[in-house]
């Protein structure tokens, strides 16, 4: 490989765990060393894909985690009972006592 640097790995193995290595080796026709080098590099690659940060999709609402439980987004915010907010006036409140615990906030 270009750009590649050669490491020295030592392994302590079994005679039982060396046989799986050697049969393995000759099933897929390589060297000891070429499977543990695809071995090491496969467990690379996997750890990197579950170490990415993923990104929210189409499919994903971020919003709706705001809304109240058994709130129907699509539902008209007019409609009685969703505990959505009915004017901009309610939707300042809430933001302005978003994270303020119900003893602490100042009665309007």
């Amino acid at each position: 490989m270009e750009g590649s640097t050669g490491l020295t790995l030592k392994l302590s193995l079994d005679d039982q765990s060396l046989g799986v290595l050697e049969d393995l080796a000759a099933n897929q026709r390589c060297s000891i060393d070429e499977l543990i080098m695809g071995l090491v590099r496969r467990a690379i690659r996997n750890e990197q894909k579950n170490r990415k940060i993923k990104t929210p999709g189409y499919d994903d609402a971020p919003m709706d985690a705001f809304l109240p439980e058994g709130t129907d987004p699509f539902s008209p915010a007019n409609s009685s009972g969703s505990g959505l907010a009915s004017s901009f006036a309610e939707v300042q409140t809430r933001m302005r006592f978003a994270g303020t615990p119900s003893l602490l906030r100042e009665a309007d």
